[in-house]
């Protein structure tokens, strides 16, 4: 209602492509379901959990009825994409709004130009 969308990460945030198939599929569907007990629309993205994907993982993101899934590598979606390989910009609590513009910004660039640059930006903890 107020512009975001709740997407789904599987229930206990394992590594998809290391479980048996049926295991990796009951976590997919099942982080779901939960989400609808909470009251919350079915989701229709899926992020995997450490970034991990198999051929197997993709099946049972669309047989559990996700729309579209992400992995962890930077990038900008490109039409003609598959919708199950989707790059994403990771967004951390600690990113300054300029330090989320610079990873906006550099999404699409190889990460041997990033990844310097993003270094000189980092917040200190």
């Amino acid at each position: 209602r107020n512009g975001v969308e709740v997407g789904s990460h599987g229930m206990n945030h394992r590594q998809l492509p290391k479980l048996d198939p049926a295991e990796a599929a009951a976590e997919v569907a099942d982080s779901a379901v939960a989400l609808e007990r909470l009251g919350l629309p079915r989701p229709r993205a899926f992020s995997y959990p450490h970034g991990e994907w198999s051929p197997a993982v993709v099946a049972a993101v669309g047989e559990s009825g996700y729309r579209a899934a992400f992995t962890v590598t930077p990038g900008v979606v490109e039409r003609g994409r598959d919708r199950f390989s989707l790059p994403r910009v990771e967004v951390l609590a600690s990113d300054t709004p300029a330090r989320l513009r610079l990873k906006l910004a550099t999404a699409g660039w190889p990460e041997r130009w990033r990844r310097p640059i993003l270094r000189l930006t980092r917040t200190r903890q």
